[in-house]
């Protein structure tokens, strides 16, 4: 079960905080951001949840105009762990958080616009029951093999790879290409290309507002088909075994779901991870996808054309 509280950010200053009481108890926080990069210096989130009493402000990640970065705090004794792009509470659940943007190096957060908070409770499990009622879909994603892309950790780039494709298709042009994606999507800490609320940070540098993007773990496929009839592709996450995938996926994978087909039951994908470009769209059948999207606790990329600003 989870729960997405969004938050617009109007601030000249250097420093913003955040405080929000959920509506159910959460063991999972996490933070993505809307915001384009400062002109000069670089912005740092940090993230707080009530225990009794207040945590500590535990820096959570760093965005900026020449670097991006995850953080892995140690928790000082408190029953919390940090997992680059995921914030848990190892032994208890929360009820309330804090966000803290703080500007360093010489700029303001009058460019930082939103910030969005996923908070799931992981022990309640999301439906996968049976395939939702609703009309064939199917949208025109351009077909991007992150294999093909000359690169050496190539394997790697399935995150950036299907996100670019995403902002392609809502941007409606070619541009930009999934390496300039990817570059400026790497998480310097932790040294990977899938740091999720990185990726979606990326997106709005160039779709900008009224665009909002967040990372989300949605309750079933019910809202994916709907975002779906919007015009609007989902990415998701997903580990293997998935019958007919490129790879088995056993450590998770991310690619874009671009349709749905109601009488075959079939999801239909653009999956990166096939040779060549031409063989990445493909369907999975119902099941079998949402056993494997499961596996990932349901974990997707939203994107929302909103008037929230």
């Amino acid at each position: 079960m989870s729960s997405v509280y969004h938050q617009v950010v109007r601030s000249n200053q250097n420093i913003w905080e955040w405080e929000r009481r959920t509506d159910n108890p959460f063991n999972e926080l996490i933070v993505s951001w809307n915001a384009k990069r400062p002109d000069l210096g670089y912005y740092t989130i940090f993230v707080s949840t009530f225990l009794e009493a207040w945590t500590p402000w535990y820096p959570y990640a760093q965005w900026g105009k020449s670097e991006q970065r995850s953080f892995s705090p140690h928790s000082l004794g408190y029953p919390i762990m940090f997992d680059k792009d995921i914030i848990r509470l190892t032994e208890t659940k929360a009820k309330q958080f804090r966000v803290r943007v703080v500007s360093s190096g010489g700029g303001s957060l009058k460019v930082f616009h939103a910030i969005h908070v996923c908070a799931s409770d992981t022990t309640k499990e999301s439906d996968i029951s049976k395939p939702p009622q609703g009309e064939f879909v199917h949208l025109n994603v351009a077909n991007v093999s992150q294999m093909a892309l000359k690169h050496p950790q190539a394997k790697s780039l399935c995150s950036p790879t299907s996100i670019e494709a995403v902002v392609r298709f809502l941007c409606k042009n070619n541009s930009p290409d999934p390496l300039t994606f990817a570059k400026g999507a790497w998480d310097q800490g932790a040294q990977i290309f899938g740091n999720w609320p990185l990726n979606i940070s990326q997106a709005y540098t160039l779709l900008e507002k009224p665009w909002q993007c967040w990372a989300e773990r949605l309750s079933g496929f019910k809202p994916v088909l709907e975002s779906l009839y919007k015009k609007i592709p989902v990415v998701v996450s997903v580990r293997g075994p998935l019958l007919g995938s490129a790879l088995p996926y056993d450590h998770g994978h991310l690619m874009v779901v671009t349709g749905y087909d109601p009488k075959k039951n079939e999801v239909l994908c653009m999956d990166p991870a096939f040779p060549e470009d031409n063989q990445t769209e493909t369907h999975y059948a119902y099941a079998d996808f949402m056993a494997a999207w499961q596996r990932r606790g349901c974990l997707a990329y939203i994107f929302d054309y909103s008037k929230i600003y």
